[in-house]
């Protein structure tokens, strides 16, 4: 009986899912090559690191559903700062979307769009008191938001 509990325990233990890697590392590209310093800025040094995706890759996008909502949620669990991004097209540009969870308890949006071409581009900052991440599909649920001028934050003025 005791080798049998063993054995169950054994199993219970050994099918348990992986315990959640906490990477908080910064982003080295992204979009703009002004993007990432203000990414990183406003995440904070120590914000973990829930990925950004790739959504015209299927593996990206796989690993993206795999991952990032248990990161997401351990990020909002324990109230530490998170960054998680994605890029697709849409339409005809290419679209850079950015969930940002501040050491102050705000959420961010950075939107950031290039015309496939290249002609031209823009970006969109909003400050939210809450950011909800919906992955089936992709969505993102928006609640107590501001715009904050794209050039403020792009010249890391986005504190004031």
């Amino acid at each position: 009986m005791k080798l049998l509990s063993g054995i169950v325990i054994f199993l219970l233990v050994g099918c348990a899912s992986a315990p959640l890697v906490v990477d908080k590392s910064g982003w080295v590209a992204f979009g703009h090559p002004l993007l990432v310093p203000r990414l990183n800025e406003t995440s904070g040094l120590n914000a973990i690191n829930c990925g950004h995706y790739d959504l015209l890759n299927a593996n990206d996008r796989k690993k993206m559903k795999k991952i990032a909502p248990a990161c997401i949620k351990h990020a909002t669990r324990t109230g530490q700062p998170f960054k998680f991004g994605v890029i697709d097209i849409v339409q005809d540009l290419y679209m850079h979307d950015v969930v940002i969870s501040d050491p102050d308890s705000k959420f961010w949006l950075i939107s950031y769009g290039v015309m496939i071409d290249n002609s031209d581009h823009h970006t969109k900052v909003l400050k939210c008191d809450l950011i909800e991440v919906e992955f089936n599909p992709l969505f993102f649920s928006r609640e107590g938001c501001v715009v904050v001028d794209s050039q403020k934050w792009f010249d890391g003025n986005h504190f004031l």
